[in-house]
């Protein structure tokens, strides 16, 4: 991928979030191991112990800081959670997704404005 001024992307240990990464909602306390902007817009992956507690304790995170949740889709299959959610608030559009398989969980956003 060709990154244009506008985007930026990080991987690895010591990845931040990106510059202008809105405040106004909550941040998963988890290892953050992608996080990329493009135009304001902006995906951040994060590995995680536990798919299902992730996706629970991120969701009560949001509505706690006030935003609308709404779309929420979770399961088990074989074992493995998936989980995802759309929440609106502060001016922001919020995609959650949750994932578990095998030795790897992950919790992944996607952050635009509203």
């Amino acid at each position: 991928m060709t990154l244009s001024q506008n985007q930026r992307d990080q991987e690895g240990n010591g990845t931040k979030l990106p510059d202008g990464f809105p405040s106004a909602g909550p941040v998963p306390e988890c290892e953050l191991t992608t996080a990329m902007s493009s135009n304001g817009t902006f995906a951040v992956l994060y590995q995680v112990d536990d798919a299902k507690k992730a996706f629970a304790d991120y969701l009560k995170a949001l509505e706690s800081a006030g935003f609308d949740v709404s779309d929420k889709t979770e399961g088990e299959m074989n074992g493995n959670f998936f989980g995802s959610v759309s929440a609106t608030g502060k001016g922001w559009n919020v995609q959650v997704g949750a994932t578990s398989g095998g030795d790897e969980a992950m919790l992944t956003l996607s952050v635009e404005p509203a």
